[in-house]
């Protein structure tokens, strides 16, 4: 492991309209891993954390900062903690913690790093439940090595699962944690059908969960949420690529499949996000009548019915594409929608607030947007209260 500290901090938010007061009190992490520190440092990355009402930005940028470290390629929260990816660093990866304010930071690289070549990616996805972290490693040159480390909330304590068959099945691609138990991806398992597997937090007791309609290229297992009953998989390729939600107790059992209402080559379940309450999925290439991908937000009960779709109030200043809904998040009565080239003529980024109803849409822009930042492209929440 390699600890190391040092942090830069900035601050302010753009907001349109005003937020609206919620009734749950957390933070949101919004990742921006292309975000460049200086003019002659490109992608090297960034993460934003703000109050849940848009206020008090603080701009995280490691304090070992290089070109093409991608940091926030993916980003977690516990209560305290904020983890992210940044994986290009040294062209394998690596993944830090931080306080909500960017101090006290920790490096983690993985202990077999020696035996690792270049082209994996450590730090593609990590997860926290406030007690354990998870970060994958996804060897996509080779299709086969892919992991998942677990460490305590200080780095230490280093676990490492590599799954009964994760061959090239991009191991880890997604990740999830509950109190008790670890969910991991591997979308391209079995020509990219997909599956799911669920551990306990030191690795044992591997469970392997595949769609009841398991065909190739659905992709399940390209995103994945839990909360502590139920386990959201979404499955951007099935029916050729209209996509589906999968919701799953935590032991596997109970399959029910949600699509929405509004069936078309959208890649529903691209990404998804779980409340106590609420399942939230991004479709971020549904298409209008004039065959533009504005894209969508959706949510729904945990049973898969009350579907609320919402999109971009903005979504007309896009001629071809707008990837709205291609990361998504959910925080008490609060959900959000990632949109990584808002405005299309220099690809800054955005983030759509809107309560669960679709209503109160709030936005999210960086104070110093640098041109293709991709602000937006993870998101993380936390209820603090």
């Amino acid at each position: 492991m390699e600890i190391s500290g040092g942090i830069s901090i900035s601050g302010g938010i753009s907001l349109t309209p005003a937020a609206s007061a919620g009734d749950i009190f957390g933070k949101i992490a919004i990742g921006a891993y292309k975000y460049d520190s200086s003019p002659s440092a490109a992608s090297v990355g960034g993460v934003y954390i703000y109050d849940q009402d848009g206020t008090n930005e603080v701009l995280i940028t490691p304090s070992d900062a290089a070109e093409l470290d991608h940091f926030g390629a993916s980003v977690a929260l516990s209560t305290t903690k904020v983890i992210v990816g940044a994986s290009g660093d040294d062209k394998k990866g690596s993944a830090y913690i931080f306080d909500h304010d960017g101090t006290n930071q920790i490096k983690i690289i993985p202990s077999d790093r020696s035996s690792q070549t270049n082209n994996t990616e450590y730090g593609k996805a990590v997860a926290t439940n406030g007690t354990k972290i998870a970060v994958s490693l996804v060897h996509y040159s080779e299709g086969s090595g892919s992991a998942v480390y677990v460490y305590d909330m200080d780095g230490t304590n280093e676990v490492k699962i590599s799954g009964s068959e994760s061959g090239a099945g991009f191991f880890g691609r997604s990740l999830a944690m509950t109190d008790s138990k670890i969910i991991v991806g591997c979308p391209n398992l079995n020509t990219s059908a997909g599956a799911i597997y669920v551990y306990d937090l030191d690795g044992t007791n591997e469970l392997k969960i595949t769609a009841s309609d398991s065909a190739s290229y659905n992709y399940f297992g390209e995103s994945i949420a839990a909360n502590g009953s139920k386990i959201v998989v979404g499955a951007r390729g099935r029916n050729s690529y209209y996509g589906a939600v999968y919701v799953y107790d935590l032991d596997g059992s109970n399959e029910s499949i949600i699509t929405p209402a509004i069936t078309s080559g959208s890649r529903f379940g691209w990404n998804v996000a779980i409340s106590a309450s609420k399942i939230v999925v991004g479709a971020p290439e549904l298409k209008n009548s004039s065959n533009v991908k504005e894209g969508a937000l959706y949510t729904f009960d945990l049973d898969g019915t009350n579907e609320a779709m919402m999109q971009a109030s903005d979504r007309g200043n896009y001629s071809t594409f707008s990837v709205f809904g291609r990361t998504v998040g959910a925080l008490g009565n609060k959900t959000f929608a990632g949109m990584t080239n808002q405005p299309v003529s220099v690809n800054y980024g955005a983030v759509y607030q809107y309560d669960m109803d679709g209503s109160n849409e709030v936005k999210f822009t960086a104070s110093n947007p640098t041109q293709g930042m991709m602000y937006g492209y993870s998101i993380a929440t936390v209820v603090t209260d």
